[in-house]
């Protein structure tokens, strides 16, 4: 649904038009004195903005100017299966979908080349990586139509999907790179190091060089604008 924003922030407009795919105004009870059995009434007030995060449902009317309803439940989000809900095997495809990860970039495709599963925890190991990781919504399993697309791209046209662990498993490289310059640029807390040092610095795990940046630093504004369309 389209909502309006009404209190702007460091992210949003005012009056700008946003995509909302989650709010959630139910009443909810909280005890105040369990001995006494009080309790005292409140509405929650939590909204997504798709591509923003979690704002309040007050910072928004619907789109024809109405205010967001009161104990009500609105879910457009796509119910995607996690990991640790899927039929998972080695040779398998992940997404990361998390960037709290810092040897793992958000987006990304990446092999399981092995499975754990015992009865308390469910682990994977990733290709090129040694740890096992802990099954959960950080990770999703491409869906049958995307494998069987990246399998007959492989076999009749050669080519191989990219599973690498940090810089190099990126299909967009120059999108990611203008990404961390972007950061740098802004990071108060450099150290006095240039704006390509503390990129390789902060993303070091990524295995960053600084001929990573060659190729984008030697292309012209316009250039670099057209190459992240």
């Amino acid at each position: 649904m389209k909502v309006i924003c009404i209190r702007p922030s460091s992210k949003l407009l005012k009056n700008h038009v946003y995509e909302c795919d989650f709010y959630n105004t139910q009443i909810n009870q909280w005890k105040t004195n369990r001995s006494a059995n009080t309790s005292k009434t409140y509405y929650n007030n939590r909204l997504h903005i798709v591509g923003f995060g979690w704002y309040g449902t007050n910072s928004f009317t619907k789109e024809d100017g109405t205010i967001i309803p009161l104990n009500g439940l609105y879910d457009a989000r796509p119910k995607v299966k996690t990991v640790g809900e899927e039929i998972l095997k080695a040779g398998d495809i992940v997404v990361c979908n998390t960037n709290r990860y810092k040897n793992f970039i958000k987006g990304n495709k990446y092999k399981v080349t092995e499975v754990i599963i015992s009865k308390f925890r469910k682990k994977i190991k990733i290709e090129g990586y040694n740890r096992l990781l802990t099954y959960n919504c950080n990770f999703k399993k491409l869906g049958e139509q995307e494998s069987r697309d990246i399998y007959l791209n492989s076999v009749l046209n050669g080519v191989e999907i990219k599973t690498e662990i940090g810089i190099k498993g990126v299909e967009n490289k120059d999108k990611l790179l203008l990404e961390i310059l972007s950061k740098s640029i802004l990071d108060v807390n450099r150290h006095d190091l240039s704006i390509v040092d503390w990129a390789i610095e902060k993303h070091s795990k990524c295995g960053l060089i600084r001929e990573d940046f060659e190729s984008l630093l030697s292309k012209s504004l316009s250039e670099i604008i057209e190459s992240i369309k």
